[in-house]
């Protein structure tokens, strides 16, 4: 929980001192905007993506258990 804190801590400081504004382009996607936004879409899809992993990791493991 402390470790997620201070990584927070330092993706907000990163974002807040990265505010002008850039070119994104990613696949048929092409977006002219802030870097802040960038980074914190970046952050939360991560967030997201590791969430999901680690809850599938959990049912597949709970699956195995209730196999045994």
């Amino acid at each position: 929980l402390i470790v997620a804190l201070v990584v927070t801590v330092l993706l907000v400081i990163f974002a807040l001192q990265n505010t002008e504004r850039a070119r994104v382009r990613f696949l048929f996607f092409d977006w002219d905007g802030r870097v802040i936004y960038v980074i914190i879409v970046s952050a939360i899809a991560g967030a997201i993506a590791g969430w999901l992993v680690r809850r599938a990791r959990q049912r597949r493991r709970g699956r195995r258990e209730r196999d045994d």
